[in-house]
C-alpha cells in the first residue's frame, strides 16, 4: 500500500480516523499524519486523553518533552519509512527507536486534533509493565536508543538545549530505575546527564529530594537500595 499504520492486538482505532488521515495525507502530500490518543483501562474507562499535538519541534516531542501520542495513532507514507525498519534488537521499545528515526529524518507532518487510537493500559504485567530480568533488559534498550539518537543529533549539529532537556525527562528516571539493579551503571548514566546539562537539578521533592540535594546521587541511591532490601527482604 501507499500508507502504513501499526496496531497492537489489544488496542483499537477511533472510528473513521483512518479515512480522515488518508484524506489529509492525499490532500497535503504529507509524510506523516499525527493524531491524538485516548488511553483506556480494561473496562474501557478513559484514563488519559491528548488531542492537541502540534509542536514546533517534533524531535523534542518524541524525545520526551511532553505527553505525546502513540505511533499507532499515526499514518506513515510507506515510501518515507522504507529505510526505517522496526529494529527488533530493541525488544519492547523498538517502537520508540522507530519513531525517533522517523523524527530525525524530518518528515512533512500534518495534524488531526482528535483521537486516532484507543490504547489499553494493563493492570497486570505486560510489555508496558515489566518486572525482573525483562525490566532490566528494557531499561538497557531504552538507554541504547537515547545514546544513539542523541549521538546522531550531535553529529548533525542538531542537539539543541530544548532536545537535551526533553531527553533528560526520560534519562533521569531511567538512571534511578537502573540504580535498583546496578548502581555503577546508574552512576554512569547520571554522569552523562550532567555532561548533557551541567546545570541539571534532580527533579525530586520531599525527603528523597532533600537526600539527593544534600548527599548526591550515588549516596542517596545506596540508601534507597538498603531501604528496599529492608522493606522487601531482598538481601542476597
Amino acid at each position: 500500500g501507499k500508507y502504513i499504520k501499526f496496531l497492537d492486538s489489544d488496542d483499537y482505532y477511533a472510528p473513521k480516523s483512518i479515512d480522515k488521515q488518508f484524506e489529509l495525507a492525499e490532500k497535503t502530500n504529507a509524510d506523516l499524519i499525527v493524531a491524538g490518543i485516548t488511553v483506556v483501562d480494561e473496562a474501557d474507562k478513559v484514563l488519559f486523553e491528548n488531542l492537541k499535538l502540534q509542536t514546533h519541534d517534533f524531535i523534542a516531542q518524541q524525545l520526551g518533552e511532553e505527553n505525546g501520542s502513540h505511533y499507532s495513532a499515526f499514518l506513515f507514507k510507506k515510501s518515507f519509512i522504507n529505510d526505517i525498519p522496526h529494529r527488533q534488537e530493541f525488544g519492547s521499545v523498538d517502537d520508540r527507536k522507530f519513531i525517533l528515526e522517523v523524527a530525525t529524518k524530518k518528515p512533512r507532518i500534518q495534524y488531526i486534533n482528535e483521537s486516532g487510537l484507543f490504547h489499553l493500559k494493563h493492570s497486570s504485567e505486560s510489555l508496558q509493565k515489566l518486572a525482573g530480568v525483562r525490566e532490566v533488559v528494557n531499561h538497557f534498550h531504552l538507554l541504547m536508543i537515547y545514546k544513539q539518537s542523541l549521538s546522531t543529533l550531535k553529529l548533525q549539529n542538531e542537539l539543541t538545549t530544548r532536545r537535551i532537556d526533553a531527553a533528560l525527562k526520560v534519562l533521569w528516571p531511567l538512571a534511578h530505575w537502573i540504580a535498583k539493579n546496578n548502581l555503577k551503571e546508574a552512576i554512569q548514566v547520571y554522569n552523562w546527564i550532567k555532561e548533557l546539562n551541567p546545570n541539571f537539578i534532580i527533579p525530586e521533592n520531599g525527603g528523597i529530594g532533600f537526600l539527593y540535594k544534600k548527599l548526591g546521587f550515588a549516596t542517596t541511591e545506596k540508601i534507597l537500595i538498603v531501604r528496599r532490601k529492608l522493606k522487601f527482604g531482598l538481601w542476597n
